[in-house]
């Protein structure tokens, strides 16, 4: 059976840049589970891709933030785009354990942003 998701926000709930790593969790952690623990929030989409890098911290991250939401009864949903947080997941054999949808990157958006 398949399951149709809902459709993607044209803006995520949440957009990370720069590295997923050991040294920037803390203050992610305190980002993510706010917003997971919201009332409002039933889907909470997370923008990753423009993560640079992702380490073994960084993915034991994600996966715990993704046991967390289930506990409360949510979903966290990845967006990527065939970037570091896929490469990463896929290598470790982990991409499966995680919603990661892959969504290119609109050159419009981009362009519409840097001019900002």
């Amino acid at each position: 059976m398949t399951q149709a998701l809902p459709t993607i926000p044209e803006d995520p709930v949440l957009t990370w840049t720069g590295p997923m790593t050991f040294a920037v969790l803390g203050a992610r952690r305190t980002e993510l589970f706010d917003l997971l623990e919201a009332p409002h929030v039933e889907i909470l989409w997370l923008d990753v891709r423009a993560v640079s890098d992702i380490d073994r911290a960084g993915v034991g991250f994600f996966l715990g933030a993704h046991r967390r939401a289930l506990a409360l009864g949510r979903q966290l949903v990845l967006l990527d785009d065939a970037g570091p947080v896929t490469a990463t997941l896929e290598a470790l054999a982990l991409l499966g354990e995680l919603v990661v949808l892959q969504v290119p990157v609109d050159p419009a958006r981009l362009a519409a942003a840097a001019d900002a």
